[in-house]
């Protein structure tokens, strides 16, 4: 009589931490899979920590605002040294932190694509790819948001999130714009600058936000 064997089989299987940084983080992962008969076989810390250490040592980053300095907050790229660079003009408010989360989550996208042979994964994203990154990491940034308010962090939550909130209609209607723009080319200059106010929009944007009208030939980022 042949007796049937199994070949053992060994499951792999990749766990993610996310969260404040703090002593002993490692050692009760590891503590914790040990206990429940769990080999590691590779450990390592995430990528994002290399591109902060890499940006601030390379002080890629000119964001105080100081007399003569040019306005505005963008990500640009060097690429001869592939790198990105961040500039902003602080002022003391919340929106520095806006500024700086949203301009790092355009970074660390070209930090980890600027090798990538395929430039339209780095170089050439659309508009709505691009704010994908920005636009999230200034939600990953928010468990470390008493750094900058202290007590008042859940204070910047609520406005952080009402204002995403906020965009919605706004970045649809950007959307709509789009579609109708590219979808009819005969259009006049009058009819885009109609066709930027839609009227299901229309109140939204005279009422809320004040604005007379979304005029694409003066709208530099949507």
């Amino acid at each position: 009589m042949r007796e049937n064997t199994m070949e053992k089989t060994t499951d792999r299987t990749i766990i993610t931490v996310v969260g404040k940084d703090t002593v002993g983080i490692i050692a009760k992962v590891c503590t914790y899979l040990a206990s429940n008969s769990i080999n590691v076989l590779d450990i390592s810390q995430t990528i994002v920590q290399d591109f902060f250490n890499m940006m601030m040592e390379n002080e890629l980053f000119d964001v105080f605002g100081r007399k003569n300095k040019a306005t505005g907050g963008y990500m640009t790229e060097l690429p001869d040294y592939g790198v990105p660079f961040i500039f902003a003009n602080f002022n003391g408010t919340s929106g520095d932190v806006d500024v700086i989360t949203h301009e790092c989550g355009h970074a660390f996208q070209s930090y980890v694509s600027c090798k990538d042979p395929i430039t339209d994964h780095s170089r050439y994203l659309t508009m709505e790819t691009a704010e994908i990154h920005s636009m999230s990491m200034e939600f990953f940034a928010e468990p470390w948001i008493e750094l900058f308010f202290g007590e008042r962090g859940d204070d910047y939550r609520k406005m952080h999130l009402e204002d995403a909130i906020d965009f919605i209609p706004y970045g649809t209607m950007v959307d709509e714009f789009q579609h109708i723009v590219y979808g009819n080319p005969e259009l006049t200059p009058k009819e885009r600058r109609d066709a930027g106010v839609p009227p299901i929009y229309g109140f939204h944007w005279l009422q809320v936000y004040g604005r007379r009208r979304l005029l694409a030939e003066t709208a530099p980022h949507f």
